[in-house]
């Protein structure tokens, strides 16, 4: 009996053959003004890895967040914020720059300022914000005039301050900060989804990825879930236009990356190099435990 085999062409002719170009093809399309919900398949610990190094060479923050959080989302994703280096000195540099001036003769029409004082000195911005942000205005002031530094500690009273929204109206919570904040600053976001039967309780979490990808484009979302996961919830949710972004932005993690392949680095790197699909590595893999248990059989 004959086998087809398949043929195999080299990856390189692919241009976006690696994670990481994906990932830079991803942030070209955000520019452009293309909503991309990034959704990495593979081990959640790959994944995340791989999530973490692109933000790191990008000089951003990430929150990692997963439903078996303590927190929400939200308040995550604003305890990173918070966690900054130097923010109360960024978030000043941004504000003088609206209003003409250094950040030191901010600094100093803002000392020994009461809480009345600063309503009128918000006033007087030649920016206007929604009554959130102007809310999240007066807190922020408030600390810089009370010399308090801005840590993840404070995050539960600046949420409830703006009066934080739940998990579904995620864009919305983030919005109220880039009212103030200049974009690059606002931290990336980074779900991950654990395995699960009951894949309609993932609905909630990437509408609200999708939201953020549509109305936030410059802060990069993404979503990390197994294969089997995703084919799960692929076939058991209809068809609409957050799934055609989920497929659009899907980037697979290497195979040989995977720990429990159980294939020599070598033949694993080979089959990565011309795209081969994942049946090949099934194949080499079942070969491999062969070769395995006959060497065990000769011993």
């Amino acid at each position: 009996m004959i086998k087809h085999t398949t043929a195999l062409t080299p990856r390189q002719s692919h241009p976006f053959s690696s994670p990481q170009a994906y990932l830079t093809r991803h942030a070209q399309q955000r520019s452009q003004g293309i909503p991309v919900l990034t959704v990495l398949l593979g081990s959640l610990d790959d994944t995340q890895e791989m999530w973490c190094h692109w933000m790191q060479k990008q000089n951003k923050d990430t929150v990692i967040w997963s439903p078996a959080a303590a927190t929400s989302l939200s308040f995550s994703w604003i305890e990173t914020l918070l966690a900054q280096a130097d923010l109360q000195n960024k978030l000043l540099q941004h504000l003088a720059q609206t209003q003409r001036c250094t950040a030191e003769q901010l600094l100093s029409k803002l000392r020994n300022k009461s809480g009345f004082e600063l309503k009128i000195f918000q006033q007087q911005l030649s920016v206007h914000f929604s009554a959130q942000a102007s809310l999240l205005l007066n807190w922020l002031l408030t600390q810089i005039v009370c010399a308090r530094a801005l840590i993840p500690d404070l995050a539960e009273d600046l949420a409830q301050t703006v009066q934080l929204r739940k998990d579904n109206q995620l864009a919305q919570n983030i919005a109220i900060f880039a009212e103030l904040f200049p974009m690059k600053m606002l931290p990336s976001i980074l779900v991950t989804l654990p395995d699960s039967a009951d894949v309609s309780s993932y609905a909630t979490y990437i509408q609200a990825l999708a939201q953020v990808a549509e109305n936030l484009l410059e802060i990069p979302v993404a979503l990390s879930i197994t294969p089997a996961s995703f084919e799960n919830y692929c076939g058991k949710t209809p068809e609409s236009k957050v799934k055609a972004m989920l497929r659009l932005g899907v980037i697979e993690m290497p195979f040989f990356l995977d720990e429990d392949h159980g294939l020599p680095a070598e033949t694993a790197q080979i089959l990565h190099q011309y795209d081969a699909p994942s049946s090949l590595y099934q194949e080499a893999k079942s070969l491999q435990q062969l070769l395995t248990k006959n060497k065990g059989d000769l011993a």
